[in-house]
């Protein structure tokens, strides 16, 4: 599943930001992909926020060409009186459109399926290897050894484990 996300916050720092982290680390870890939707909303339009609106205008502005073609817009609403809503979905609305003819979707979807084939081949050969080559008993003496020298030869240790070690691939006809 492909989601779309709308987070607008100028504190990197702030609550709704952690929140945003930890549902991308939920829905990333579940397999989806997803899209923060490139725009701008000041929910402030009952309390004078045309100034800011107009701030975060001049920089877009300053900031000159998008490489996505895309320009953020900057809306103003009052969420709880309802005002701008319709223009905030039409805004919502046109972003989507951008991404799906620019096919940015298939791009992060394609980068999101490399990165699981990859994760999952390195969760097996991570098994292999610890199933066959290292155990928990192995990994442990390495450590005290390490300790007790003073000195973390884990390098040579681990190198010196490897060279009798040899991967065969077999190709199944």
């Amino acid at each position: 599943m492909h989601i779309y996300i709308i987070f607008a916050h100028p504190s990197q720092k702030s609550y709704s930001k952690l929140v945003l982290d930890s549902f991308i680390q939920g829905i990333s870890e579940a397999g989806h992909s997803f899209e923060i939707g490139d725009l701008y909303n000041i929910n402030k339009q009952d309390l004078g926020g045309e100034d800011i609106a107009v701030q975060i205008e001049m920089m877009l502005d300053d900031a000159g060409s998008f490489h996505s073609g895309w320009r953020p817009p900057v809306s103003m609403t009052d969420a709880i009186n309802g005002i701008g809503i319709k223009e905030l979905l039409q805004n919502i609305m046109d972003h989507e459109e951008h991404v799906k003819l620019s096919d940015v979707i298939i791009e992060k979807k394609k980068n999101r399926f490399e990165y699981k084939i990859k994760e999952l081949l390195f969760s097996k050969v991570e098994k292999i290897v610890s199933e066959k080559l290292f155990n928990e008993e192995e990994v442990t003496e390495i450590l005290q050894h390490s300790l007790n020298d003073g000195k973390f030869k884990i390098y040579k240790t681990i190198h010196d484990k490897f060279e009798d070690v040899n991967f065969e691939i077999r190709e199944n006809n």
